[in-house]
């Protein structure tokens, strides 16, 4: 992890979020590489899919700290192998009533010894939270509601391109390996993670329009460090079949 550490931080300086004519390009690549390529990086060349969204965040070193009661396996019981990445889909932009929100989300990637990382993302909801620039107001889920809007539902036709559940993160593989990368008997997996803004961070970045639009990736660097900033949920079954909101940990 820290040879991997090292080569992330190794240049600090901040992507840029596409202009117009280069977003269109989302429109011509394929969806098919985030599910299929092995490994955690992306191919290389000339026709290598492009990082559009989400493109501009934060990364930090983390922990799964679990509260030991729960029912699900694999790296739910802990891991302090963890990198989190924090982000925001499209730039944001001041404006008249903050009509161009933030829009946050954050990619989880647990390192696993010999096995490919376990993965997942989260966020409150692709149409970002108008008029709320705090990065921690609300909870982030992975299965969101259906994007609203015509330059969204756009969006969310090309992603149906390589699987119909475009709104929806499975967890099955998260709990199906430790993070010695030994395999479990038998997995258990939450139908579905949500994750509550910790009171270490609730209330720490203003949630009124900022100086500067990219603000956020100062404000989220400041978090200090081993803050608390999650306390992750799963659902053993989704909620209108009975089923239970159960406490994970702490990330």
């Amino acid at each position: 992890m820290d040879q991997l550490w090292s080569a992330l931080t190794a240049d600090e300086t901040p992507a840029e979020f596409p202009g117009p004519l280069t977003l269109a390009g989302l429109f011509i690549e394929s969806m098919e590489p985030s599910f299929d390529l092995p490994g955690d990086e992306m191919s290389t060349g000339l026709f290598a899919r492009k990082k559009l969204i989400h493109c501009v965040g934060v990364v930090g070193k983390a922990k799964l700290i679990s509260t030991g009661t729960h029912p699900f396996t694999g790296i739910f019981t802990g891991s302090d192998k963890v990198m989190v990445r924090m982000s925001s889909a499209k730039k944001p932009v001041l404006g008249d009533n903050n009509s161009n929100p933030l829009t946050p989300g954050m990619g989880f990637k647990a390192l696993r010894d010999g096995i490919d990382s376990a993965n997942f993302v989260a966020m409150y909801g692709v149409n970002g939270q108008p008029g709320e620039w705090d990065f921690f107001k609300h909870t982030f889920k992975s299965h969101i509601a259906a994007a609203k809007g015509e330059a969204l539902l756009l969006v969310s036709k090309k992603f149906a391109t390589a699987t119909p559940w475009i709104q929806e993160v499975a967890n099955n593989d998260m709990a199906t390996y430790g993070t010695d990368g030994s395999k479990v008997s038998n997995p258990v997996f939450p139908y579905m993670l949500e994750f509550d803004p910790h009171p270490d961070v609730v209330g720490k970045i203003p949630n009124t329009p900022p100086a500067e639009a990219m603000s956020y990736l100062d404000q989220l660097k400041g978090i200090a460090a081993n803050s608390n900033f999650y306390d992750m949920y799963g659902w053993d079954e989704p909620e209108q079949a009975g089923g239970k909101r159960i406490h994970i940990g702490t990330l």
